[in-house]
């Protein structure tokens, strides 16, 4: 049972209430780690020197908020693309609503360029139905330049960059993790797999490199987070007390702090009662550092 795992060394627990808590981004300057609740469109912010923690209304579905190099963030909000300023203000830099209706954007990474690197996802229609392939990855540039650089995905998710000419991409449906070579353009070459998951392990989600060049993954579904070598090869696993682990994220003030938030989504009673811990934000201390990560430059 989840609640029977609840004793984890060197853990510390946010309590809150995400619905689908995701996209975690460590803020070197202010000391905060971001986050998204994306079906309840809240950006929530969280200081973990102090506890504190606050909420920002956005709006819905909030797939992303990367912060800018200006300040504010640029966040995926449906199938658009939208710049906040510090004060609070907003603008709308892409909109690919007309494509479909129900797909929106859901994980995103940028690059040391400043470019917007943002997948989406294909959502289940009224009737339960969720098409697959078209889905997809597109780049986005500062100027608000929009070009698709892969197809055929159902659920695109984590990336991160094992250098700066490579880029690492959870396809979660398909229950893998590639690596591309990108041009200094931002086109990407040919696939090269990385690792291959059993279905029974949840789904692969959201991803972060340490400095080490290791790559550590949440798995929905699995209540887990696992590091993997260069090579693709497991190295450690973390079991946390919630099953709906969603992404991953390096932060504190020495890098060393993996931050991993929950969600609680279609969790039933019976369920939400062995994991109450679900939809709330963790923090270990797992004995690896992370990166500093890039700024969107638009």
């Amino acid at each position: 049972m989840w609640n029977e795992l609840q004793q984890l060394e060197n853990c510390t627990v946010f309590i809150a209430d995400d619905m689908l808590g995701e996209g975690p981004h460590w803020d070197e300057h202010s000391g905060i780690l971001s986050r998204v609740d994306i079906h309840a469109g809240l950006l929530r912010l969280c200081d973990p020197a102090t506890g504190e923690q606050s909420t920002q209304v956005i709006d819905t579905p909030l797939g992303f908020a990367i912060p800018r190099r200006s300040g504010g963030y640029v966040m995926g909000i449906g199938l658009t693309i939208v710049l906040t300023e510090s004060d609070g203000s907003r603008r709308t830099l892409v909109d690919l609503s007309s494509l479909d209706p129900y797909n929106r954007f859901n994980d995103a990474v940028c690059d040391a360029q400043g470019r917007l690197w943002a997948g989406t996802m294909c959502s289940q229609r009224p009737d339960g139905y969720r098409p697959a392939g078209e889905a997809a990855l597109y780049r986005i540039d500062p100027d608000g330049t929009c070009e698709q650089v892969l197809g055929d995905l159902t659920i695109s998710n984590g990336m991160d960059w094992p250098d700066a000419s490579t880029l690492m991409h959870v396809d979660s449906s398909r229950h893998r993790i590639d690596t591309y070579p990108v041009t200094p353009e931002g086109r990407l070459g040919e696939r090269t797999p990385f690792a291959q998951f059993d279905p029974a392990d949840g789904l692969p989600d959201g991803l972060t490199i340490d400095d080490e060049g290791c790559v550590w993954v949440a798995f929905f579904g699995g209540g887990q987070v696992r590091r993997f070598d260069q090579q693709g090869a497991e190295i450690q696993r973390l079991l946390l007390p919630a099953s709906c682990t969603t992404s991953v994220a390096f932060g504190g003030r020495d890098l060393a702090d993996l931050f991993v938030p929950t969600s609680r989504h279609r969790l039933s009673a019976d369920q939400m009662a062995q994991q109450p811990l679900a939809g709330s934000l963790f923090r270990l201390r797992p004995g690896a550092r992370g990166r500093i990560g890039h700024r969107f430059a638009g």
